[in-house]
């Protein structure tokens, strides 16, 4: 799992520590890597029956490079995740609500869980997707070579 400071791509970086709020898992910028926020909030609904959720807030840098290669790909429409309703939402429990590419390059995206651990699991997977995410935007980087052999 993610808690404090994490790492895509690789172990080290010359990024400068940021300063890390408790609740938001930070990982710095490598070149060549988008930067990732997490941000966890705890909140509650309803005026009689009050309910309490977590919302996580996700918020992904794009390099110069990576929107590109979005651009020219048409890849915007990408769903990265698939995820059920939010749990605060009046959806019927068929709908999904996709999380597409597009939503992560025009700024945050809020998803709303039950629980803390729900949230964890939610943001494990997400980065995980993400990580796929950057593999896929890498491998659209540029053609492969001309390749000759005999079978």
């Amino acid at each position: 799992m993610l808690y404090g400071n994490a790492f895509i791509g690789q172990q080290h970086s010359t990024t400068p520590e940021k300063e890390i709020t408790p609740h938001t898992t930070y990982i710095p910028v490598t070149p060549g890597a988008m930067r990732v926020s997490f941000t966890h909030k705890e909140f509650t609904e309803g005026l009689v029956s009050k309910k309490s959720y977590v919302s996580v807030t996700v918020l992904v840098e794009f390099n110069q490079e990576q929107l590109a290669v979005i651009k020219k790909w048409g890849l915007s429409r990408l769903v990265v995740i698939e995820r059920d309703k939010p749990a605060n939402s009046s959806k019927t429990a068929t709908e999904f609500d996709w999380l597409r590419l597009e939503k992560l390059i025009s700024g945050p995206d809020t998803y709303v869980l039950y629980s803390p651990l729900d949230a964890k699991l939610y943001e494990d997977k997400l980065t995980e997707k993400l990580r796929d995410l950057k593999v896929h935007l890498d491998a659209n980087v540029e053609l492969s070579p001309t390749k000759s052999f005999e079978i």
